[in-house]
């Protein structure tokens, strides 16, 4: 749902709140629609990658945040944790690989900490910062 809608019954507009969380590894996300005049609400909930028009409204109230992996000696670990993780090519895990060591990922707080939650279960040296 485009988070700049109107009430179907008022036509007043939404106010919107949205939020993410973290289950068994798992990102999961919520946005709610409620309409102060007519008291009309909708929920919506989805597992994974958050729409971009949702999570951008986290990035601008809570800011971007990152994860930097500081050490390359365990590349294969790595490399296969993220590939496992997301579900990614071998060509993307090769474009990944030019930032280790470094910033890996940016995104919302709770991404990053979930980034965090899967590397550190495979000892791999990290931390979530804000991104400047």
């Amino acid at each position: 749902m485009d988070p700049n809608v109107s009430c179907e019954k008022c036509s007043k507009p939404l106010e919107i709140k949205v939020g993410q969380s973290i289950i068994d590894e798992k990102l999961v996300w919520h946005a709610s629609f409620s309409c102060q005049e007519c008291q009309y609400w909708l929920e919506e909930d989805g597992m994974g990658e958050m729409p971009d028009n949702y999570r951008s409204i986290i990035i601008k109230e809570k800011g971007l945040w990152q994860i930097e992996i500081f050490e390359s000696k365990n590349m294969a670990q790595i490399l296969k944790v993220l590939r496992t993780t997301f579900d990614l090519s071998i060509g993307d895990v090769v474009r990944l690989k030019k930032n280790i060591p470094g910033v890996l990922y940016k995104g919302t707080l709770v991404e990053m900490k979930r980034l965090e939650k899967v590397f550190r279960k495979y000892n791999i040296s990290c931390r979530v910062t804000t991104s400047n």
